[in-house]
Formats: C-alpha cells, structure tokens, sequence
C-alpha cells in the first residue's frame, strides 16, 4: 500500500467507520452521524499537496451543531511523513527570528501545532478546499502549559500574556492560523498551520526563498553610540502608531461610541486588539492583549458582551 493510497481511501473504510460509531453508540445529544462515505480514489488524493493528504479528509464520523467534527484518525504515524529533511532546523530557525527568550517554547509550540494538524481527531470544514480540515484545540491553559514528561512537547511553560504575544507574531506572519470555539463546553483555542509554514516544512526548496524574511537582524558593531533625542526610524513609527492607538483607546473608554453602531464598534475593538505590521520583519503587539485589563475594560465599554 502506497503512501498516497492510504487505508483512509480503502474499501474497509465504510465498515470501519460504521462499526466504530455503533460502537460508540452516539449517545450525545445534538450529534449529526454520517454513514454514506465512498472511498476516495487515490487520483483525488494526488491532485493534493502532500500536506493536505494527511491533515485533511473527505470523511467525518460524527459533527456538533456548532460545526466541529470528530474526525477518522490520521491513516500514519508522524513519523512516517515525508516532510523536507531538515524540518526540525528550520523550525529552529523560525524560533530564533520569533521567539526571542522564549525561543525554546516557540520550536516545541510550531512542532507541536504541525503534530496536531496530522494527528488531530478534531476538525471543521474548510470551504476553500472543499474537506474536513484537522485542527489541534485546546484551552489556552493547555497551549501555554505542557505537562508532558517525555517528547518534544515536554515540560515547558509560559504566561499567558507572554502565549498571546507569540500566539499574534505567528498569526501575524502567516505561519498559524488560530480562531476560538467551543468544544465540549469550553473555549478552546482551535490552531492550525498558515499555508506558508507548511510549504516551508513539506516543500523542497521553499524554505531557501524565505530564508532572507526571518533572518535575525544583525547586531550593532560595539563602539557605536545611541543618540538620545526624539525617536528615529522604526521608534518613530511605534511611537506615533502606539500614541494613535492610545487617543482611540481613550474615546473607547469615554463611551465615546457607546451611540455607534455595532460594526462601528467591533471595527474600534478590532483595530486595538490586532497585531500590527510595521514592516516586512517587526510587528506590534495589539494596544490591548487578549486577557489582559485593557482587553477586558474595552469589551465592556464598547458594550460588545450584551
């Protein structure tokens, strides 16, 4: 049996998947079970990039009314897939233009996200494709904090404010993809590789036409003196970015837009909770954090939890 031509695309599939929902016996209220599934031919299957063949499926064995679906579990081993070689490098390498101090959480955090993508039972449909895409969710406790005591995944903590601002450097450039959802009653982060992270990973050759983009900036050579004064370049721009963003803050907070109507509102709260792109290399982080007091006191004031 090929790679491509997985037991997921097997004629086995449908008495598979019926015998497991039988057994399972579905007795959660709500839930929508679907047992028509054809095997897809392995022809559909290579039209797809070799990402989508794993983290994404034609097939779901049960769906929530809130849209999230159980999905058949992955047909290989993560091990097995043939993602470029030096996978493992480049993460780093992304880590280091990312992380910064926190370097070591950002590469156990992007592998373990595209663990998730391959892995996950979890999933929601993705219109674009036109499949059931794999998702890894969790609260953000979860995300922030691994309990695991063996793998790449293990032992690592950090704050939560510290996770949202990784959490927005990475959404912001691309490399994830992150919404909240219920599932089973709480709020999880649902996370996902960006496109672009998985061209890097499972693309020969891709990686070498970013590499330039997330280079680390180089350090100043010693002896060169910082002239004080009004701030220049990039401080400039965060300067006056983070003095406009302070005056909308102000007025939000004022009630400014109390009278406004509901798209205006969630334009104001969106506009201070959104990581900004200065540059191609530096973004801002949101005026007001996701959790944080601002975050908390902007939602009341625009009266977005009515």
């Amino acid at each position: 049996m090929t790679w491509q031509n997985s037991w997921l695309n097997s004629q086995s599939a449908y008495a598979e998947i019926k015998a497991y929902v039988e057994k399972k016996k579905l007795k959660d209220e709500g839930l929508i079970v679907k047992y028509d599934i054809e095997p897809e031919p392995p022809e559909a299957l290579e039209k797809l990039p070799l990402w989508l063949r794993t983290s994404t499926s034609k097939f779901y064995v049960h769906l929530s009314p809130t849209g999230a679906a159980k999905l058949l579990p992955s047909s290989h081993y993560d091990d097995d897939l043939p993602r470029v070689a030096n996978y493992y490098e480049i993460i780093k390498e992304l880590a280091k233009y990312v992380g910064g101090r926190q370097r070591s959480f950002v590469v156990r955090f992007l592998r373990d996200v595209d663990f998730q993508y391959h892995q996950s039972t979890n999933g929601r449909w993705n219109d674009a494709l036109g499949r059931w895409e794999r998702y890894g969710v969790r609260p953000v406790e979860d995300w922030r904090v691994s309990k695991q005591k063996n793998g790449f995944d293990a032992g690592y903590e950090v704050s939560e404010r510290t996770f949202h601002r990784i959490k927005d450097k990475l959404k912001a450039l691309a490399l994830i993809e992150a919404r909240s959802a219920l599932w089973l009653g709480k709020t999880c982060l649902w996370i996902k590789p960006g496109e672009k992270l998985e061209r890097i990973l499972w693309e020969p050759g891709y990686w070498e036409t970013l590499k330039a983009e997330f280079a680390p900036a180089p350090k100043p050579k010693g002896g060169v003196k910082v002239k004080k004064g009004m701030p220049r370049g990039l401080s400039a721009k965060h300067a006056a970015i983070n003095e406009e963003l302070k005056k909308l803050f102000k007025k939000a907070m004022g009630h400014d837009f109390e009278t406004a109507c509901p798209h205006k509102r969630q334009e104001v709260f969106d506009k201070l909770t959104t990581p900004i792109q200065i540059t191609p290399k530096h973004v801002k982080a949101p005026y007001a954090q996701a959790g944080s007091p601002r975050y908390i006191g902007l939602r009341k004031a625009l009266l977005l939890d009515e």
